[in-house]
């Protein structure tokens, strides 16, 4: 984490109850697909290896069973740390990141 904390943010989610999201982003994508009455899951982990062959994981945010898509919304910071595992990662699954405005507009415009 970029300022060395995890924002804990217990959230009240309709399909599965209470539940812990870990960022204001989170909590904002949270409540679009709530609003929009999309249905979204905190998924299992992923598995992946990076360029020297460690196996590696990685936890995405949201994911969309009616869509069979992933969601992760990131800052800049992130994004640019996370250049290898988000390219590996989406050889393996649907996955849209980035920054939350990339997340908004696909979730308004694409779904």
């Amino acid at each position: 984490y970029q300022n060395g904390a995890r924002k804990t943010i217990y959230y009240d989610n309709p399909n599965q109850g209470r539940i812990v999201l870990e960022s204001s982003w989170e909590l904002e994508i949270a409540n679009l697909l709530d609003s929009m009455k999309i249905i979204w899951i905190r998924p299992k982990f992923i598995r992946w290896n990076d360029t020297l062959g460690k196996s590696r994981i990685y936890y995405p945010d949201f994911y969309l069973p009616d869509f069979q898509v992933y969601l992760d919304p990131k800052n800049p910071f992130c994004c640019n740390q996370d250049l290898e595992k988000m390219k590996k990662i989406t050889e393996k699954v649907h996955v849209i990141w980035g920054d939350i405005a990339i997340i908004k507009y696909y979730i308004e415009n694409c779904l």
